[in-house]
């Protein structure tokens, strides 16, 4: 575990938070929001040990009125790498919330008592002044060993969440929602690809709705030999909704400054918003990497038709690594797809 230092002062305890963005890296920093009500911190980072994370605290924008505080981590020896990316927010980002960190109370429990998954969601939201989102739950009434007293609130919900097919979070104005889960074994389908180009397949749909908010993100990470770190760079841009788009080719960058890898975050960005949907070009340093061509398209089935959420080219060579994520954002607003 890596242990976070707040003004000095150790702080073992972490609030525990509901993530679903990525972390911001740039060299050595990374930003991230927590509630302004958590002042108590542990578990906030996993995969490496040893590490010490010391945290500034950035004040927050005078545009942000949301109940967070935004902080920027330094750490020289971290290699950021092996975090996992869906533990912290990214600044600016939509907030994804904050959990209820309470145990189940006898009196609680006895309110819970032969209830439907949505019943429970709904008197646990009422009993912490939370709002409940969940409503399309099935008939199956659950027992007490689910929650019986001394239970994490939050694990009751996610239990229940797990049980019924769905992603239990919660929203930083205290809803509590359900969304459908993203079967691997009912999404995964991968398409090689001969040659440099390529199209989506033309049975893979997205939303037309020209109102969603889409946006290209390009992110460039050189690697400077000298210094033994990556150097990171993130440019964004609003971009419409296109059909077909164009695959981004291998290139072989020598970035060791920040000003040339901002500089080709940049030119990427304004040469290829005409022709992507919405994504991240990621080009890591990695040696590690095995030369590869893909698209792999993720849908989730739904009442017997697959609704696509994500498609992901991935090409590298060389231990270079040009990646594309499109994503669709609402996936009510995704067409049906017949067949993947």
């Amino acid at each position: 575990m890596i242990k976070i230092l707040l003004d000095n002062i150790e702080i073992n305890k972490v609030s525990r938070l509901m993530i679903h963005k990525t972390v911001h890296f740039d060299a050595d920093y990374f930003e991230f929001e927590i509630p302004n009500s958590a002042d108590e911190f542990t578990d906030l980072f996993y995969g490496t040990s040893g590490e010490k994370i010391e945290i500034g605290i950035l004040p927050p924008s005078a545009q942000n009125q949301k109940p967070t505080t935004v902080f920027r981590g330094f750490c020289d020896t971290c290699d950021f790498s092996y975090i996992p990316q869906k533990t912290i927010l990214v600044k600016g980002r939509d907030y994804t919330g904050f959990l209820i960190d309470e145990i189940i109370s006898q009196e609680l429990a006895a309110k819970l008592s032969g209830k439907t998954a949505s019943q429970i969601v709904n008197i646990i939201a009422n009993h912490y002044q939370y709002q409940s989102q969940v409503k399309a739950t099935s008939n199956v009434y659950y027992d007490e060993k689910l929650y019986s007293e001394g239970t994490s609130v939050w694990s009751v919900i996610t239990e229940l969440a797990t049980k019924e097919g769905y992603d239990a979070f919660c929203t930083s104005d205290k809803k509590i929602v359900f969304q459908p889960r993203i079967l691997s074994e009912d999404i995964k389908r991968v398409y090689s690809l001969n040659s440099q180009y390529g199209q989506i397949p033309s049975n893979l749909e997205f939303a037309q709705d020209k109102t969603l908010s889409l946006a290209l993100k390009v992110e460039v990470i050189g690697y400077d030999p000298k210094a033994k770190r990556k150097i990171h760079y993130l440019a964004e841009s609003p971009l419409r909704n296109r059909p077909n788009f164009k695959i981004i080719t291998h290139k072989d960058f020598n970035l060791k400054t920040k000003d040339q890898v901002r500089l080709l975050a940049e030119t990427l960005l304004k040469e290829y918003s005409k022709d992507l949907i919405i994504g991240s070009l990621i080009i890591p340093v990695d040696p590690e990497i095995e030369p590869s061509d893909c698209i792999q398209i993720k849908a989730v089935k739904m009442a017997g038709n697959y609704y696509v959420t994500d498609v992901t080219h991935e090409y590298s060579v060389a231990g270079f690594t040009t990646r594309i994520d499109f994503s669709s954002k609402a996936l009510t607003e995704a067409r049906t797809v017949e067949q993947l």
